[in-house]
Parts: C-alpha cells; structure tokens; sequence
C-alpha cells in the first residue's frame, strides 16, 4: 500500500501537481509514524522536502529534513544522514542561515567523501561552494567551485559545469572583478552554447550585459540585452523578454545617437515579435 501511495506521489511530482504530491506524502508519512516504521518515515521526510524545496517553501523544507536526520541518526545510517544534511544544506542557505547550512554540508561532504561516491561529491561540494560564499567567506568558496567544477569535469557533467561557470562569475562580479566574471561568462555560454540550452545561454549574456553596464560600455550592454530578448523570446519567455525591454528602453538616451537609433529600431522589431 505504501509504496503505491509513494508511486502516486512520484507521479504527481512529475506532473507539476506539487501541492497534491505533499498530501499524498503526509498520509504515507502518518501511517509510518503511527506503525514506527522510522526508515519509511525517513525516507518520505526526505521526498517531501524535496517537493517544498520546489515549491520554494525552504522553511518548511529544512524543518522536515531535520526530522529525517534525526531518524537517520538513531537508525546509524550513514548514507540517510548525508543525503539530510546535504538537503538541509541548500534549504538553510536559501533561508540565508549559512553558518548552519556550511556545518550540514561540511558533515554530508566528509561522509559521501567516506563512501566514495563522484557524485555526491560534487553536489556537495557546489553547494558548499555557494554557502560559503553568501557567509562572504569568498576565498574558501571560490575554491569550492573550483573543485566542484573539476569534479564535474570527471565525470563529463557539461550541465553542471555550466551552471559552476555562472556562480563563478557571478561570485567574481561581487567582488567587482568584473574582467574575472566575463571570462568565466563567456566559458559558460561557449557550454549552453554546445548543450543547445538557449535560455541558460540568454541568462549569461544577462549577466554579461550588467557587468558592462558597470563598465560604462553601454552600448555592448545593450546588444547583449537584445540578443538575450530574441531569444526569450522565440523561448517564449515573454514576460522577461518584456522586462529587458523596458530596461534598454531606459539606457536609449544614455547611448550616442548614432546606437541609440539602431538600438530603438532593433527593439521595435522584437516588440513587434512578442
């Protein structure tokens, strides 16, 4: 009967049905602790803050993912303790508490290093990477990158190592290495590039574009904007194709006359497309 009910679940995540999956994993979850069945129970708190860490709900993600360490932790396992951690890990540095998020990761990171599990060490290490970063321990998370994208690279993870490129350079224009992040930029859409992902691709050239806003090259961040519009808006992302829209429309009269007008007619062409 359970795991019928964790099939249904699984069925309705896949579906988007994510407020529906919950209430199927809350019934499962009650009978496991109504029969102390602590290593179901474990493993439905684990599925179910994954869904709310979806859903964007990281409060009520990091309370549920305590409650399955917990369980972890009185049943010895060491797997089910690492995968807690790590997913409470993510779901504290997205509410911000990053010096808790760092001690979960630190203590999923020595255990999957233990085990010897690729790529449980890479995730890990990404999301510690970011931790550290946002706890403005930059050095410390830059290395962690570093290390994440090089364990990616072994195990021929191009998505990933895109998605490192793009925190690289992100982390780099924070500290107003703005050179620094437009050479790990331009990595990342050479990656989105070859893995046909044209919205990852637009996001960078987002990023790109506002680092030369900072600089002052206006216009090479207009045609970066621009690029980026064309292509969300055949990804028909329209409603962020409209916002960078009005946001070249306020760089029009900082531009010289000369882009100004090339850059209004481009624009009219792609509101007209939208």
């Amino acid at each position: 009967m359970a795991e019928e009910l964790v099939q249904k679940a699984r069925i309705l995540e896949e579906e988007d049905k994510l407020e529906e999956a919950i209430e199927v994993y809350t019934q499962i979850e009650k009978k496991a602790e109504e029969t102390g069945d602590t290593e179901l129970a474990s493993q439905i708190y684990v599925e179910k803050g994954l869904v709310f860490t979806r859903m964007g709900n990281h409060v009520e993600a990091a309370e549920i993912f305590k409650k399955a360490l917990e369980n972890y932790e009185k049943l010895n396992d060491e797997l089910g303790i690492a995968d807690s951690a790590y997913n409470l890990c993510i779901a504290l540095s997205n509410m911000g508490d990053n010096k808790k998020a760092i001690q979960n990761g630190e203590r999923a990171l020595t255990i999957y290093q233990k085990q010897k599990l690729p790529e449980y060490i890479a995730d890990t290490t990404y999301a510690l990477g970011l931790a550290y970063l946002e706890d403005e321990q930059n050095e410390k998370g830059m290395e962690l990158l570093e290390t994440a994208f090089s364990e990616y690279k072994k195990l021929k993870n191009e998505e990933a190592l895109a998605s490192v490129l793009v925190d690289l350079g992100s982390a780099q224009m924070d500290l107003e290495n703005f050179e620094g992040a437009l050479e790990y930029y331009k990595k990342a859409l050479k990656k989105f590039e070859e893995l046909n992902d044209n919205v990852g691709y637009a996001d960078t050239l987002v990023c790109m574009a506002e680092i030369l806003e900072e600089k002052e090259e206006l216009t090479k961040a207009a045609d970066n904007y621009l690029k980026a519009i064309e292509i969300y808006i055949k990804e028909d992302f329209k409603e962020t194709a409209e916002d960078y829209i009005k946001r070249v429309e306020n760089m029009l009269w900082d531009l010289t006359k000369t882009s100004r007008r090339r850059i209004r007619n481009l624009l009219d062409t792609l509101k007209e497309n939208l």
